[in-house]
């Protein structure tokens, strides 16, 4: 199983008996799937900072390393 993919798990899990759920359960599984969509977007937005890092200092440096 892939970390990221626990709310889909537990949601599988759940689906034969989802109308059973409490409406309290049914925030918490979506709040998973909120929390592992952030995750992956600040893996991106991590990526994202170091390309304008590296931009910049070729950019006003003409080098990165140094």
């Amino acid at each position: 199983m892939e970390i990221g993919s626990f709310d889909i798990l537990i949601k599988q899990q759940l689906e034969p008996v989802w109308y059973r759920v409490s409406s309290k359960t049914k925030l918490i599984v979506n709040d998973l799937t909120t929390l592992r969509n952030y995750l992956l977007l600040l893996e991106v937005l991590k990526y994202i900072e170091l390309y304008i890092l590296i931009y910049h200092r070729k950019k006003y440096h003409g080098y990165f390393f140094g």
